[in-house]
C-alpha cells in the first residue's frame, strides 16, 4: 500500500475512534461512508477498519457494518471469510452482542454453509434463527450447532459460581 493510502486509512481510523468517544453516531457513519472502495477490497485495510469499528463503537449505538460495507464486498469470498472469522473472535471474547447476527451479517452470507458453520460454533441461538430451512437439515450444520450448544454450556459453567 502506498504512503498516501496508509495516511488515508490512518485518518479514517482516527475519525472512527474520535467519533466513538463522543458517542457521535453520525460521525462514525460519515467516516465509514468516506472509505474509498479500494480499502474494502484490500483485506488488511478492511480488517483494520472492522477491528477499529468494533473496538470503539458503543453497544447502544445503532451503527452496523452491513449499513456501510458496499454490496460488492460480499461477492468476494475471502473478504466474507475474514469478516465472519473476525465476528467469531468478537463473539468468543464477548465483545459484541450475540443478538445482532441479523444486523452484522447479510442474509446472502447466512445462506452459505461455509460461513454459517463457524458462526454456529459461537452464536448458535441467533444464527440458527437466521439460516434457511434447507441448511437446517444439513448434517454439518447440525454438528456445528451441537458444538455451539456445547460451547455455550461451557461458557455458562465457567462464568457461573453456582448451578442453583
Amino acid at each position: 500500500m502506498t504512503n498516501e493510502a496508509n495516511e488515508k486509512l490512518a485518518e479514517i481510523l482516527a475519525q472512527i475512534e474520535a467519533a466513538s468517544y463522543e458517542e457521535d453516531q453520525e460521525g462514525i457513519i460519515a467516516a465509514l461512508n468516506s472509505i474509498p472502495m479500494p480499502f474494502w477490497e484490500d483485506s488488511a485495510c478492511f480488517l483494520s477498519i472492522i477491528e477499529t469499528f468494533f473496538e470503539n463503537v458503543n453497544y447502544d449505538m445503532c451503527v452496523y457494518p452491513t449499513e456501510f460495507i458496499p454490496d460488492s464486498f460480499w461477492e468476494n469470498e475471502e473478504n466474507v471469510r475474514s469478516y465472519v472469522l473476525t465476528l467469531c473472535d468478537y463473539y468468543e471474547e464477548d465483545r459484541i452482542d450475540f443478538n445482532l447476527t441479523g444486523e452484522l451479517i447479510p442474509s446472502c452470507v447466512l445462506d452459505n454453509k461455509n460461513f454459517v458453520i463457524p458462526l454456529l460454533r459461537y452464536n448458535v441461538d441467533e444464527t440458527l434463527s437466521d439460516i434457511s430451512d434447507e441448511l437446517m437439515g444439513d448434517p454439518e450444520i447440525i454438528l456445528a450447532a451441537l458444538e455451539g450448544v456445547e460451547n455455550k454450556i461451557n461458557i455458562r459453567e465457567n462464568n457461573s459460581t453456582s448451578w442453583l
